[in-house]
């Protein structure tokens, strides 16, 4: 199963999105312009040989016209009985400070992640920097699997908080995640700049993997 995450940057046309191996077609999906999320079924046998495959991904516009550029900002490619997750929306691009080594990305008051858990339980964890730097009080994070809450917790310094997922609840979810915060800021109005979206909180890390049983 191949799971690919990223953005279509420019304007129209559409864009195919082509996964090949040893330059034989597996996957393929059309993207229009923001953001999207693929999982895709990789046909049987279509890594069948012997050493390597090359694996490629490439954009080609679906009319008469140049191609729009298209940021790939997660790839993955595993199993159909392993555990994967992407980013879906609600998250804004990852960014990175080489001075510190430390990456992140900023979610917004909802933010969602999309988990092909192969019928397992799952295990979240994620990390996140102190909210008390952008607001006067703790913020509460809620993480929910459709209506069922499984966390509330209103950090106020750095956190890191592990979160066990029941199969059942990912499935009645369709395997979505949901991360809410009841605050949220207007970046360019911190920093007198024309950036208009909507923070919430910076988170570091997040990671989800089967449960141990």
């Amino acid at each position: 199963m191949a799971l690919l995450v990223g953005r279509h940057l420019g304007g129209d046309p559409p864009v195919k999105i082509t996964v090949a191996a040893d330059a034989r077609p597996i996957a393929g999906f059309t993207v229009t312009p923001g953001y999207f999320l693929e999982s895709v079924n990789v046909p049987a046998g279509a890594l069948l040989g012997e050493g390597y495959a090359q694996l490629t991904v490439t954009a080609q516009a679906t009319a008469s016209a140049a191609t729009p550029p298209v940021a790939i900002e997660q790839f993955d490619f595993q199993p159909a009985d392993h555990v994967q997750f992407g980013y879906d929306e609600g998250w804004f691009e990852p960014e990175y400070n080489p001075s510190t080594a430390q990456s992140w990305r900023w979610m917004s008051e909802r933010a969602a992640l999309r988990v092909h858990h192969a019928g397992q339980p799952i295990a979240l964890r994620l990390s996140g920097e102190s909210p008390l730097r952008y607001y006067e009080s703790a913020p509460t994070l809620r993480i929910s699997a459709g209506d069922r809450v499984l966390a509330e917790i209103t950090p106020s310094s750095d956190f890191s908080v592990e979160v066990r997922v029941p199969a059942d609840a990912m499935a009645a979810a369709q395997g979505r995640l949901t991360l809410t915060s009841d605050r949220a800021f207007v970046a360019g109005e911190r920093e007198g700049t024309a950036d208009r979206r909507r923070l919430a909180l910076r988170i570091y890390s997040v990671t989800v993997e089967a449960a141990a049983r």
